[in-house]
């Protein structure tokens, strides 16, 4: 996979929280949701405050039936953005809390 190839190259990449959130949504499409999660975490731990990791985090949890996972990554998701909502942002927060 060439995310794993990037971040292996180049593991201080200021980029790499968006290589790991592309490769885990992706991963997320492709239905192999134990990948999109590890991919998901690892653009979380390169940057904490990396939307888009967060919600493939929460969705793939929930496909796999992991509802506490899915609930503390919403959680997460939730705290990270109380002071810069964009409307996208709530609009995942919204859909996604009444399933959890």
């Amino acid at each position: 996979m060439a995310a794993r190839c990037v971040l292996r190259l180049s593991p201080r990449d200021p980029f790499s929280a968006l290589y790991c959130g592309i490769a885990a949504y992706a991963q997320f499409v492709g239905r192999n949701y134990d990948e999109a999660m590890q991919l998901s975490c690892a653009g979380i731990r390169h940057r904490g405050d990396f939307v888009g990791a967060h919600r493939v985090l929460t969705a793939a949890a929930g496909m796999i039936g992991q509802k506490s996972v899915a609930k503390l990554a919403l959680q997460s998701f939730d705290a990270r953005n109380q002071t810069s909502r964009s409307p996208g942002s709530q609009a995942t927060i919204q859909r996604l809390r009444p399933l959890l």
